[in-house]
């Protein structure tokens, strides 16, 4: 799954991406009216299959009430049958009984659909006022399966959590599941993380880091292939050094514009031979700028980025 940069709608947050799953803790109708209103109305906008499912204090005809209110045209999107806005007992529980497996595994069959029918992916909400003490296992469990996967999904979730309902080892828990928490305090709306994830997103950045170092500095030359366009996406000066020409131009080429010895469907062909295989080491000729012809050793294998497939060669 590539990244994309989507309107959130809500304003303390902005923009954010596919995969994000945060969660709001509310104390009032109010609360949740404010954000998750702005939060699909946007989601709407940008014809995004929506999701809202329902507890108190917020039934479903007051949260339709509500977002009509700020879309007029609200109608138009429920006869393109764009959003559903359901109870709880319609989603979460079966007989009663709340099933990880079945829920995780609708929320990806909601997203299919939703991609099949020409939507750009899958917004959501889930209301968890009906949380007893039995099931919080369960859901935590759910909620950290969410966590870990949502990442691979054209897919955003913001979980509302009644702070009134939630005791301290239960707002542990919840921040400890998602990527960032708001809060509304002092008359405004506040966002903030867990340590862990501030921990997270550190050793990320320095990971990063090493990796555009490394990557940057090294006298061989380095790329990152997009198996559709058969461009480079990502390369380092080293590369430009070897065929001769500017970071610009380099970023316009395809393979066949420097390839020296295989046609673009002998290219194609080598390009399936790895995919295949998960890594080839061969030797070739590649055209410079100038149109000198040389030879060139390379090691390729394949990595995924974000879901999708690219090669990486040395």
């Amino acid at each position: 799954m590539e990244s994309k940069v989507i309107n959130s709608g809500i304003k303390i947050i902005g923009n954010i991406l596919w995969g994000t799953h945060f969660c709001l803790f509310y104390q009032t109708k109010e609360d949740l009216i404010d954000i998750l209103v702005p939060y699909f109305k946007a989601g709407l906008e940008n014809n995004e299959y929506c999701m809202w499912v329902t507890s108190e204090p917020l039934n479903e005809k007051e949260a339709e009430k509500a977002i009509k209110v700020a879309m007029p045209n609200f109608d138009d999107y429920l006869k393109k049958k764009q959003i559903e806005i359901v109870h709880y007992t319609e989603w979460y529980l079966r007989d009663g009984v709340f099933d990880l497996d079945r829920v995780l595994n609708g929320w990806i069959e909601k997203l299919e659909n939703a991609i099949e029918n020409g939507f750009e992916g899958l917004r959501i909400t889930g209301n968890t006022a009906w949380l007893e003490k039995k099931d919080w296992k369960d859901f935590r469990d759910y909620e950290e399966e969410i966590n870990n996967v949502i990442g691979n999904f054209q897919m955003m979730a913001i979980c509302t959590y009644s702070l009134e309902k939630c005791g301290s080892f239960e707002l542990l828990d919840v921040i400890k599941n998602h990527q960032f928490a708001l809060l509304h305090r002092n008359g405004r709306w506040e966002s903030f993380k867990s340590m862990e994830q501030i921990v997270l997103e550190r050793k990320l950045k320095e990971a990063e880091l090493r990796y555009r170092t490394t990557f940057e500095q090294s006298p061989d030359g380095i790329m990152i292939l997009d198996l559709e366009t058969t461009r480079a996406i990502e390369f380092n000066n080293a590369m430009c050094d070897v065929l001769g020409y500017s970071r610009e131009k380099f970023a316009e080429l395809k393979v066949a514009d420097y390839d020296a010895i295989e046609d673009p469907s002998d290219a194609r062909a080598h390009i399936e031979k790895v995919l295949q295989q998960g890594i080839d080491d061969f030797e070739t000729k590649m055209r410079t700028k100038d149109g000198d012809i040389k030879d060139i050793h390379v090691i390729a294998k394949v990595i995924e980025l974000s879901g999708k497939k690219y090669f990486q060669s040395i």
